[in-house]
């Protein structure tokens, strides 16, 4: 049976962490006019900042013009006297004024992930990249590969259900040191396009040439940093599963006890076939007895008796 001693070291039952509810995830799919990428939020924006943002996004013109047009038919319908009239406009109102709401709900939920518009129309939150998100295609390919592990890393960290035993402390440490790798890697992307430059153009004097090799040093030094800082958020992600199976176990080894202690015992269930048996004895004395006193034939079973 499952041993107890575990869950009272722990100090609580582990199997209570698989049905905590999923955290709100900073990274994203996000769509773009170029197609979807992975995001990952900037962690020094405020909650408040992120809620004034789908506000704003929920509020346009179109949203804010069809809910003057709801109001104005209201208004009509008050001041219209006749009964169909009045019933009519109240009707349109409010079904535009509903209209608005589900508008301005899809809006605000995709405030922060929609961004399918033209780039000479860009919205307030991908004018300046870094300000409110990173995305993948904001690096060049090298670099955008170790981005991308580290925000699928970030996301199953704040995914996994042993989420509740690293505490929601360690899921925010992780989303801040994630973006300070991230700015990291923009860094690396610059000085590699850089090196790559200087790489490709004609050493006219020692200064270039020293430049050149210094960026190159940089772009090694940083790539080497930010494997480092992949491979310790690998581990982190390595320890929450490991985590994971044993609470997997733990709550089959519980299933397991409840399931077999619902089970009946040898001794009730001989108490049921004696009971049974009993009843079947009963029924056939009283069949025996009616057959009996009717005067029927003796059954199949026992004339071959």
């Amino acid at each position: 049976m499952h041993d107890n001693r575990i869950d009272a070291a722990l100090g609580r039952h582990p199997t209570t962490t698989l049905q905590q509810p999923v955290p709100y995830s900073p990274v994203h799919m996000g769509r773009f006019s170029d197609g979807p990428d992975l995001m990952v939020r900037n962690p020094a924006v405020s909650t408040r900042t992120w809620r004034w943002i789908r506000i704003r996004q929920a509020l346009d013109l179109p949203t804010g013009l069809a809910a003057l047009v709801a109001t104005g038919l209201i208004i009509v319908a008050l001041a219209d006297h006749t009964l169909p009239g009045r019933v009519g406009y109240a009707a349109a109102g409010v079904l535009v004024l509903i209209t608005c709401g589900l508008l301005a709900s899809w809006h605000a939920l995709r405030a922060i992930t929609h961004h399918e518009h033209r780039p000479e129309k860009s919205c307030r939150l991908d004018r300046r990249s870094g300000e409110f998100f990173h995305r993948c295609r904001d690096f060049d390919a090298v670099t955008a590969a170790r981005v991308h592990s580290l925000l699928i890393t970030l996301h199953e960290l704040h995914r996994t259900p042993s989420r509740a035993w690293i505490g929601s402390g360690v899921l925010r440490q992780a989303h801040q040191l994630v973006w300070q790798a991230v700015r990291w890697a923009d860094h690396t992307s610059h000085v590699r396009a850089l090196a790559e430059e200087l790489a490709s153009t004609p050493a006219t004097c020692d200064e270039l040439g020293r430049l050149g090799a210094w960026a190159r040093r940089a772009v090694l030094t940083l790539d080497e940093n930010l494997s480092q800082v992949s491979d310790d958020l690998d581990g982190c992600v390595t320890l929450t599963r490991a985590w994971e199976r044993q609470l997997q176990q733990h709550e089959l080894a519980a299933r397991a006890d409840r399931t077999l202690a619902a089970l009946p015992t040898v001794a009730e269930l001989h108490r049921l076939h004696a009971a049974t048996n009993a009843l079947q004895e009963s029924t056939f004395a009283y069949i025996t007895a009616a057959r009996d006193v009717t005067g029927d034939d003796r059954f199949p079973w026992e004339l071959s008796a």
